[in-house]
């Protein structure tokens, strides 16, 4: 099957109300970074760290898993408009964020985002034990001050401000309801949704196919018993193979690893 087969957007309508605006990106679709000459394995690698960047940073933060989200969504859309061999993925993150706390309106004072950033990125680097936290005013803090303002304006400008984004957490929790599943399946879809937002499958499908998918791994993993039919369909996924496509993006994490160093340049205003 033709990956762009696998999505069908009108198939969609009565279950995505506030997600039309946003373009879905077809998996086969040949990125900036693979233009560019990057492989597709580090590619997937630089987005996995950006990613994990982004929620471990927005956890420190005290931010919503929703607004969490938004911020995975924001980086992996400006990494189909830009390469990471151009664009410091880091600093993208941290920026994809900060535009997340305005977009869904759970302001944070871009001197905490920038510091606790800085903290974040020296815990995933593996730095040495006691990490010490960059002091306000400081040289180190001006200069990533700087940067973080100008990958926010420069984000912004690429993604043309269209950046209300709906993400699969609603959805989950309004089908389990009706799925009438356990406490314990929710949780477990809830983390392969986590998963799911450290790869391109949040932007290649919307969000009701990620929440569909990701209960349907959590119900196979814990051997939980769903309807014996076509129950997905309910829920606005036609076809099982949007199920297998988008599991094999979340499951494909498990296998992969962070690289010790991104080899990208700062994110220029170009």
């Amino acid at each position: 099957m033709e990956i762009n087969e696998a999505l069908t957007l009108d198939k969609y309508l009565d279950h995505v109300a506030t997600d039309l605006d946003n373009q879905y990106f077809p998996l086969s679709v040949v990125s900036p970074s693979e233009l560019a000459g990057m492989s597709k394995e580090d590619e997937r690698k630089c987005r996995l760290y950006g990613a994990t960047l982004i929620q471990q940073l927005g956890i420190l933060l005290r931010l919503p898993q929703d607004t969490i989200s938004v911020g995975c969504s924001i980086f992996h859309r400006f990494y189909y408009k830009k390469t990471f061999m151009k664009c410091d993925c880091s600093i993208a993150a941290c920026a994809a964020l900060f535009i997340a706390t305005k977009v869904e309106e759970q302001p944070r004072k871009l001197r905490d985002v920038v510091i606790t950033f800085d903290y974040v990125k020296k815990i995933l680097s593996g730095h040495e034990r006691p990490i010490p936290v960059m002091l306000y005013g400081s040289s180190s803090f001006t200069s990533l001050n700087k940067d973080a303002v100008s990958a926010e304006k420069y984000m912004m400008k690429v993604l043309g401000f269209s950046l209300k984004i709906d993400t699969a957490y609603k959805y989950l929790c309004e089908y389990i309801r009706i799925l009438q599943g356990t406490g314990r399946l929710r949780q477990k879809a809830w983390n392969y949704i986590n998963d799911a937002y450290k790869t391109v499958a949040v932007v290649c499908f919307p969000p009701n196919a990620v929440a569909v998918t990701a209960i349907y791994i959590a119900a196979s993993n814990l051997n939980y018993g769903l309807p014996d039919c076509e129950w997905y369909k309910v829920f606005g996924v036609h076809d099982i193979r949007i199920i297998k496509v988008i599991g094999s993006e979340i499951l494909q994490l498990y296998e992969a690893d962070i690289p010790d160093h991104i080899f990208a340049k700062r994110v220029a205003s170009q």
